[in-house]
C-alpha cells in the first residue's frame, strides 16, 4: 500500500468529505475513490462487504464513517513508519 491511505467515498456525503479533509489536515496521502462516479471504484467497495461510506482503509486498519479516534490511529501508525 504504500504508506497510502484508500478513502471509498459517494457524492454528497458529508461524512466522507470529513474523512477527507481530516486526512488531509494530519499530512496523509488519500486515494480517493468514489464510488458514485466510477464503476470500477464501486466493484472493489463493494466487493469488501461494506456498510457504507465512507470506508477507510490503510494496512489492517478499516475505517467505516467518521470516526476521529480510528482515524487517528491510522495517522499515528503513519507516522510511526
Amino acid at each position: 500500500m504504500n504508506g497510502e491511505v484508500i478513502v471509498y467515498t459517494s457524492k454528497g456525503c458529508p461524512y466522507c468529505e470529513q474523512v477527507i479533509a481530516f486526512l488531509h489536515e494530519h499530512r496523509m496521502k488519500v486515494d480517493e475513490r468514489n464510488i458514485s462516479e466510477n464503476e470500477g471504484h464501486f466493484s472493489e467497495w463493494k466487493s469488501i462487504n461494506p456498510i457504507g461510506t465512507p470506508l477507510t482503509l490503510y494496512g489492517e486498519h478499516q475505517v467505516i464513517g467518521f470516526h476521529k479516534k480510528n482515524l487517528q490511529s491510522i495517522v499515528e501508525e503513519h507516522v510511526g513508519k
